[in-house]
């Protein structure tokens, strides 16, 4: 009878081990597929950030060039032709998100994009100022759009109580979201800059860029010390200063549009490198190995 009882109980003993054993597995392999996931997103947001990154610096350029300053026209070549090598080079990942189950954009519309970035290096000389703009910051909030979608889809959902708080929120949106605004203003205050005058309509836009960045800048809140952060922060204040007073405020810009555009661009990549010192976090806290223990 003992011998039976003692039989009966190994078994109960190794079917809770099995099973334990098999959880285990189920959830190490859910963590291997989640890693692989986001380390593909991780990527894709990175090669949408330089390709945001670079149409802004181009819409900038071109909106001076646009307004009548031709020492805007050599950047501009240049920045077109990193451009285009980034749209080559971002082909890859286009595939490999449009073959995910749950596609965050697929290829075909990749290649539109890339379409319509085609037509508007042909279109560019012909274009109004304004016309540039929207054009380009149509392009750019397409960008934007996969990139918060890349950025829910395979990382703030790949680790959902990993991750710190807000971290792939400002990532792949917020921050972007503050490059973005103050890219459009770098736009069209060089632009005004080259005119040497800003009209009520151009005020107007500039005052509501102003407002939303600093509303943006709230919501992204206030990091600790001498990170990156913090000197993109001052660095973005600085430049809404700027905008307010040698822009909306004078009567008459005599700030050059070379001067303000710098300012804007060295804001700008100030907020890049936030967006990157953000990606190296998540990078190292989406692949921190979980014990191995059942």
């Amino acid at each position: 009878m003992a011998r039976y009882i003692f039989l009966a109980a190994a078994i109960v003993i190794f079917a809770m081990f099995a099973q334990r054993l098999w959880r285990f597995r189920k959830t190490n392999e859910g963590e291997k597929r989640g890693q692989r996931l986001a380390t593909h997103g991780l990527e894709g947001c990175r090669q949408l950030l330089l390709l945001v990154k670079a149409l802004q610096r181009h819409r900038g350029l071109s909106s001076g060039f646009l307004a009548g300053d031709p020492t805007f026209a050599p950047a501009m070549s240049k920045a077109q032709a990193e451009l285009d090598a980034l749209f080559i080079s971002f082909a890859p990942i286009a595939r490999g998100e449009s073959d995910m189950t749950w596609p965050c954009f697929t290829y075909n519309e990749w290649i539109m994009l890339r379409h319509h970035w085609d037509v508007l290096k042909v279109d560019l000389e012909t274009l109004s100022v304004d016309q540039n703009i929207a054009r380009h910051s149509k392009i750019v909030d397409q960008m934007l759009e996969w990139l918060a979608a890349l950025g829910e889809a395979r990382l703030a959902l790949a680790f959902p109580h990993r991750l710190p708080r807000g971290l792939a929120l400002n990532y792949a949106h917020r921050l972007p979201a503050l490059a973005e605004c103050l890219g459009q203003a770098r736009a069209i205050g060089s632009a005004a800059a080259a005119c040497g005058s800003c009209p009520a309509a151009t005020k107007g836009k500039l005052i509501y860029l102003a407002s939303r960045a600093e509303s943006l800048l709230q919501r992204i809140g206030e990091p600790a010390g001498h990170s990156a952060g913090a000197i993109a922060i001052s660095a973005a204040k600085r430049l809404i200063q700027v905008i307010r007073a040698d822009l909306i405020e004078s009567q008459q810009i005599s700030l050059s549009a070379t001067a303000y555009f710098d300012q804007a661009s060295r804001t700008i990549d100030a907020i890049f490198v936030w967006i990157e010192e953000g990606a190296g976090e998540l990078e190292r806290t989406l692949h921190w190995e979980r014990p191995l223990t059942a």
